[in-house]
């Protein structure tokens, strides 16, 4: 008999059809029983280039927009209209898929013609367009690159010199 897993971290591609439908993959179905909501989160909203949309059980929802109210700085009215100005209703699993809103997928780039990426976070999932987060991750790992030669180049302790300049000097 196989383990029911209750959290999930991985990725699946799959297509939305016509109708906005998007198939969840059956071995993780059962972490979406019940009532759940498809959203566009905060700071995605506010930046294009990491638009993505997040399904997350409704308890959690809830949970999540406490967390966030706790550490946003500013108005409460304007983080209400922030948080919820991307909102979807919530909706239920049927047959396997699950209906996003229209406005949704433009917001995210979920077009039809391109696969979307369901990523694993527990009991969350983040959904993308293949593009964008070829784009993301593309980005992301150049700043992890540059912030790396950063720190390579900063000087080492009492000796004055960066490790990538001793490297340098002892290759010769």
């Amino acid at each position: 008999m196989s383990e029911v897993i209750s959290q999930w971290y991985g990725r699946a591609y799959h297509a939305l059809d016509v109708q906005n439908r998007l198939t969840i993959p059956k071995g993780i179905q059962h972490l979406l029983q019940g009532t759940f909501v498809v959203f566009a989160p905060v700071l995605s909203i506010k930046d294009e280039e990491i638009a993505h949309l997040i399904i997350m059980p409704i308890d959690d929802y809830e949970d999540y927009r406490e967390r966030l109210a706790d550490h946003y700085e500013g108005d409460a009215l304007d983080f209400r209209l922030d948080l919820l100005s991307g909102y979807s209703e919530t909706m239920t699993l049927v047959g396997g898929k699950i209906t996003i809103d229209a406005e949704l997928c433009k917001y995210a780039k979920l077009d039809g013609k391109s696969r979307v990426v369901i990523v694993g976070h527990g009991n969350s999932f983040k959904l993308w367009s293949e593009e964008k987060l070829a784009e993301r991750n593309k980005k992301e790992l150049k700043k992890l690159a540059e912030r790396n030669m950063q720190e390579l180049e900063k000087p080492d302790g009492d000796k004055g010199v960066s490790v990538l300049s001793r490297k340098r000097r002892d290759r010769t």
